[in-house]
C-alpha cells in the first residue's frame, strides 16, 4: 500500500513537471510548479514513513533522501526563475 502511494506521487510530481515545462500563462507555470513542490513534500514523508516502518534501510533512505533534496532544490530554483 505505501509502495503503491510512493509510486503515485512519483508519478504526479513527474506530471506536474511536464506540464510546467509546457509553457502556457505565467500563472499556469506557477500552478503546476507548486503542485509539483506539494507532491515531492508528500513523497519525502512517504519515503521517511519506509524507513521508519523498516521497509527500506537507513541506507536506502539516505540515498534517496539527497536525491529528494537536490530535486528540491532545482524546483526550488525553477520556480524562484518563474516568479512563484
Amino acid at each position: 500500500m505505501l509502495a503503491k502511494r510512493i509510486q503515485d506521487k512519483v508519478f504526479e510530481f513527474q506530471e506536474a513537471i511536464i506540464a510546467a515545462g509546457m509553457g502556457g500563462e505565467k500563472s499556469e507555470k506557477a500552478r503546476h510548479l507548486q503542485e509539483a513542490d506539494v507532491r515531492l513534500r508528500q513523497l519525502q514523508v512517504y519515503i521517511r514513513m519506509s524507513v521508519n516502518l523498516k521497509f527500506i534501510t537507513l541506507q536506502q533512505y539516505e540515498h534517496v533522501s539527497r536525491m529528494t533534496v537536490e530535486i528540491g532544490k532545482l524546483l526550488g530554483g525553477w520556480k524562484k526563475k518563474a516568479g512563484v
